[in-house]
């Protein structure tokens, strides 16, 4: 397997933010260059290997960060197949964010729109990739209090755009 962002099912080297300092992070990934280097080393760390026809040998893609596969010309960019795969903010956006939900527990997508500037469907989208890699997002506990019945007005259930908490008191005779 390869590294932390390889893949969407990776299971090794998940700790590496959670124990890294703030300043080192900020350093190791200042720019979106050391990003794509980043992953064109987590990624290919044992090498290419195509995903259409299996060969490893390959030639420099159609861009830096890309690879292309000797013998079926196939081009895979090193965020392809990964949770940055078709993301549209830039790379060190994705990660300060990737770092940012390593360290702060029980952060919403709507704060992580706030903080980074993104838009929330955006940043809903993200969370949700990156929680699906990190292997932790499944035993942490989301909510400790009390459970809460569906908000009802009217007879219907309301929909509440990114799962922000509504407390309802309702007087009982």
């Amino acid at each position: 397997m390869a590294g932390f962002f390889a893949t969407l099912n990776f299971k090794k080297s998940t700790a590496m933010f959670e124990k890294m300092p703030g300043s080192e992070f900020r350093r190791k990934f200042k720019s979106e260059e050391s990003c794509y280097m980043y992953l064109h080393q987590a990624k290919w760390r044992e090498g290419f290997k195509c995903r259409r026809c299996g060969h490893a040998r390959s030639w420099k893609g159609r861009t830096r960060y890309h690879t292309r596969c000797r013998s079926c010309s196939y081009d895979e960019s090193v965020t392809a197949f990964t949770i940055f795969h078709k993301c549209k903010t830039k790379l060190v956006t994705a990660f300060k964010i990737t770092y940012h939900l390593t360290q702060v527990e029980d952060i919403s997508a709507l704060q992580v729109a706030n903080l980074f500037g993104l838009n929330p469907k955006t940043a809903v989208l993200l969370k949700k990739k990156i929680m699906f890699a990190y292997p932790l997002a499944a035993t942490r506990k989301r909510y400790s209090g009390p459970k809460l019945q569906p908000l009802k007005i009217n007879g219907n259930n309301v929909a509440i755009p990114l799962r922000i908490p509504i407390f309802a008191a309702q007087k009982l005779n």
